[in-house]
């Protein structure tokens, strides 16, 4: 049985997936996204590159989802304010479940905080718990390891925070700082996809 198309109430302005209901449809039939699966989409990278727009065919976008390898592919939350966004971020499973527990308890509880400002609503978790952890008192690549990894980041994030080539960059400023940055533009990146979705 098909899906059915979403109902134009589905897709008024306030919706939160990060996909606009129709555009997720489109795309799903194209091949260039997934449906969603465990609150995530597999994205072609190509439908995310500006250079897309280059290419009005859908057919001139390569091979469907299915058939790419994952280096090509991009894992991508549903929703944006979800425990898929704050994994996104880069931090595990475990973490990103008690982050969100209390985005939604609190949310829950005091709605008025979370009225106009859910970016920085939902941010504020990850920073205050990032902002537990004390800063390593050196540079030592160990040290910040040590701390991202109290911080809840997963492995891949910690190597992207820690490259070697950005060595004097990531030396200018604290682990708290680099770890607060990456979670903020990744962020910023999904609410880029919503955007222009």
């Amino acid at each position: 049985m098909a899906e059915a198309y979403p109902s134009p109430s589905d897709t008024m302005a306030g919706y939160e997936d990060v996909f606009h209901p129709l555009d997720a449809v489109e795309r799903e039939l194209d091949g260039l996204i997934s449906p969603p699966r465990a609150g995530t989409h597999k994205v072609n990278k190509r439908r995310l590159n500006k250079s897309s727009e280059d290419y009005p065919k859908p057919t001139d976008l390569a091979l469907a989802v299915g058939e790419l390898s994952s280096d090509n592919l991009l894992i991508i939350p549903k929703v944006l304010f979800s425990v898929q966004t704050y994994e996104y971020c880069g931090f595990t499973s475990a973490v990103a479940g008690r982050l969100r527990d209390l985005y939604q308890k609190n949310k829950d509880e005091f709605p008025e905080f979370d009225n106009s400002d859910h970016r920085n609503y939902f941010l504020s978790f990850a920073f205050a718990f990032i902002d537990e952890v004390p800063e390593p008192s050196a540079f030592q690549d160990q040290d910040w390891n040590g701390a991202l990894q109290t911080m809840g980041f997963d492995s891949q994030t910690q190597d992207a925070i820690m490259l070697e080539e950005f060595t004097d960059l990531h030396c200018t400023e604290s682990a708290n700082y680099w770890a607060k940055d990456t979670v903020d533009i990744r962020l910023g990146g999904l609410e880029e996809v919503k955007r222009v979705s």
